[in-house]
């Protein structure tokens, strides 16, 4: 489940600590709404999985390094496996902070693994539910967990 909607779902909160305390202390949202502005909210952020399902399904594909498209391969893979997947229509708040030189798609020219990251991603997106299901089995990081 994504506890939010895709679209406009997304608060980005240029919020100070002085605003996070307030809003922590009161519950209140007027505080973050105050400093948020809408923004897309397709993927990342969190989910909420069985915790079965998400070792079945694979966990967090560990052959991404750094800043990289797994959230949005992590989609593909649960509906592609053919797992229920769910939204709800709500927003969510992302606390904004500093970024790096590779943190934006115009900069991952910089990224070290950027190439790798979308080639992965990309490769990925091709598999069917069997060939996922192969991919995963065969993955040296899921060893530790059998």
């Amino acid at each position: 489940v994504y506890p939010y909607g895709s679209g406009l779902y997304q608060k980005k909160v240029a919020a100070t600590d002085i605003t996070v305390s307030k809003f922590l202390q009161t519950g209140d949202y007027e505080f973050l709404n105050a400093v948020s502005e809408d923004s897309t909210s397709d993927f990342g952020w969190a989910q909420f999985f069985r915790r079965q399902v998400y070792i079945d399904g694979g966990m967090e594909n560990e052959n991404f390094m750094g800043s990289a498209p797994d959230d949005y391969e992590r989609g593909y893979r649960f509906r592609t496996l053919g797992y229920r997947v769910h939204r709800l229509e709500n927003h969510i708040c992302h606390l904004e902070h500093s970024r790096g030189m590779n943190s934006y798609p115009q900069s991952m020219s910089q990224h070290p693994y950027w190439q790798h990251n979308w080639s992965l991603w990309e490769r990925l997106q091709t598999y069917d539910k069997d060939q996922l299901l192969d991919y995963y089995s065969n993955q040296e990081y899921l060893l530790k967990y059998k």
